[in-house]
């Protein structure tokens, strides 16, 4: 699953679009400003979806009750 899957699923928005530059490449070397905004929005996403389901919290109890160190959960 990608992150514009899960987003449009959890939240029911989906990433920026940059099609018109081809590539995240050429989209950092023509429009900065829109290349920060991108990644801007990618982390609200993942900040959202992991607000949303909780899966975060969810891995920490695991590794809690199962007494592992939460790197291994």
């Amino acid at each position: 699953m990608s992150l514009e899957s899960v987003s449009q699923k959890e939240l029911g928005v989906g990433k920026v679009d940059y099609k018109e530059y081809g590539s995240l490449r050429n989209l950092y070397k023509q429009n900065w400003d829109k290349f920060i905004y991108y990644n801007q929005i990618d982390v609200e996403r993942v900040d959202g979806i992991l607000d949303k389901t909780k899966y975060l919290e969810v891995a920490v109890s695991i590794a809690y009750i199962s007494k592992s160190l939460f790197k291994d959960a």
